[in-house]
């Protein structure tokens, strides 16, 4: 018969026809073809019809192929494993803490972009870095690390390396590495321009009230005034979101902005508020000191105390007479 001249090797089981490997191996026709140029492949020709002609792969190159396939995983069952969104995935490429290729499709040794081990490689390392003991505050989830959430790409590649090497850890443990909870302090000082955006730097601050520079830097220090601290430009910076400014002002008063409400010198008004106390501030280089604070509690215990023995008198503010009782007469007049 015309095209089959061969025909005794026709039973040969040894090799498989080449659309037949490709479907098997879960792989395209011209990958396999690629691999047959680049010599990765054992193959034979056959003629087909007079002119036609047909390739075989050698079925043990083809079980070998197959099982290096295994190796690597696709993109969707990589997130799957990890229990996060592609997005979060792709940063992990990006950082380095998932082995990627995304052009796999032109390798024949691979059956994805993502390898196997290294998925189970930082699921391991990911799970095992848990903080002793949990911390109070707020937190984020490791699967809600994403641009549209945090806004910089790069900072969350950073942040994933610190996760990975223990810098940031998680403060409870987790079934899977998406569920990972991480204090949101923690991650916050990792992306210096949006959280900057949001708050006040120590500067800003200072031009906004008045208050002096070291004088913030102290209560900050002292942990009176909550702050993040974030690398700007490759230098630490200290940030106060509006939340912690209100809850400062609604504690504390610096002895500078009390005594200009009631017109005195600080120094003086500082003697007068020795019976409630005096949060001391930073002392300079002459002995003065910057920054003393009270407590507002205090000061409004004070003044309704100073209320009560009669001292304290309301400014601007008319009294009104005494009402008279029933039937009185008036001064001078009829009943």
């Amino acid at each position: 018969m015309v095209g089959i001249e061969d025909v005794d090797s026709w039973e040969d089981l040894r090799y498989v026809r080449l659309g037949d490997a490709a479907h098997h191996g879960q792989m395209t026709v011209p990958t396999l073809r690629r691999a047959i140029a680049a010599g990765q492949v054992q193959y034979r020709t056959r003629r087909l019809g007079t002119k036609g002609k047909m390739y075989e792969v050698l079925r043990t190159d083809l079980d070998r192929i197959v099982a290096v396939r295994q190796g690597w995983m696709t993109e969707a069952a990589a997130s799957k494993a990890l229990d996060v969104p592609p997005k979060v995935l792709a940063n992990m490429a990006d950082a380095g803490l998932v082995e990627a290729d995304y052009g796999w499709v032109k390798d024949v040794l691979k059956g994805g972009p993502i390898r196997v081990s290294a998925v189970e490689q930082v699921q391991a390392k990911l799970l095992a870095n848990v903080a002793a003991s949990a911390a109070a505050g707020e937190r984020i989830a490791f699967r809600d690390l994403t641009s549209r959430r945090l806004g910089d790409n790069t900072a969350i590649q950073t942040l994933m390396r610190a996760i990975q090497i223990g810098e940031v850890q998680a403060q409870e443990p987790a079934a899977t590495v998406g569920a990972l909870q991480y204090l949101l302090s923690d991650v916050r000082r990792f992306f210096g321009t949006p959280l900057l955006e949001a708050g006040l730097s120590v500067n800003q601050l200072a031009k906004l009230t008045g208050w002096k520079h070291e004088s913030i830097d102290h209560w900050i220090e002292q942990g009176l005034l909550k702050s993040y601290s974030i690398m700007l430009r490759g230098q630490p910076c200290r940030v106060v979101m509006p939340a912690q400014l209100l809850e400062f002002t609604r504690t504390y008063m610096p002895v500078n902005d009390l005594a200009k409400l009631v017109g005195q010198r600080a120094w003086n008004l500082t003697k007068q508020l020795t019976p409630i106390g005096v949060i001391s501030g930073r002392t300079n280089a002459v002995g003065w000191q910057r920054g003393a604070l009270v407590r507002l509690s205090d000061v409004a215990a004070m003044a309704f105390k100073a209320a009560n023995l009669g001292t304290l008198r309301a400014r601007g503010v008319r009294g009104r007479p005494p009402a008279e009782p029933d039937g009185a007469a008036t001064a001078g007049g009829m009943p």
